[in-house]
């Protein structure tokens, strides 16, 4: 799930492994309108990827895939069904710096994880592992 601004990852492996076709996507908004066509270039063993497109301002972005014979994306191929990805945007909480504050203020508990502070002062009382090893 992409935040907004953030880059989506269109891949398709054709079953058979082909390396001679050509991928394209038809990227539709929320709402149903075609937002974006792209054409997707081709990696290794059949997998097709392009990931210029970023998320939008939308619920959700459809991908979907056609496989066409030829480079000029106008015979598609007999061999090859479209396919369909669904992309839903992410939501993130907006933080209540003000209510943050006031937990540090009082002393109470903070429980999770801060990623990006430019100071953070305190003392620790308990450190969690993290894969094996404290994350402080």
């Amino acid at each position: 799930m992409p935040l907004i601004g953030e880059k989506i990852r269109l891949n398709l492996q054709l079953w058979d492994g082909a390396t001679n076709r050509y991928v394209r996507a038809y990227l539709y908004d929320a709402a149903g309108s075609l937002y974006a066509t792209l054409n997707l270039s081709h990696v290794a063993r059949g997998l097709y990827e392009d990931s210029s497109q970023i998320m939008p301002d939308t619920a959700q972005i459809r991908a979907v895939y056609r496989v066409y014979t030829n480079s000029s994306y106008t015979q598609v191929s007999a061999k090859h069904c479209d396919s369909i990805d669904v992309f839903d945007r992410e939501s993130v909480e907006p933080v209540n710096c003000e209510e943050l504050i006031g937990l540090i203020d009082t002393g109470e508990e903070l429980v999770g994880s801060i990623s990006e502070a430019e100071e953070i002062t305190g003392e620790i009382e308990e450190c969690d592992l993290i894969n094996g090893s404290p994350p402080c």
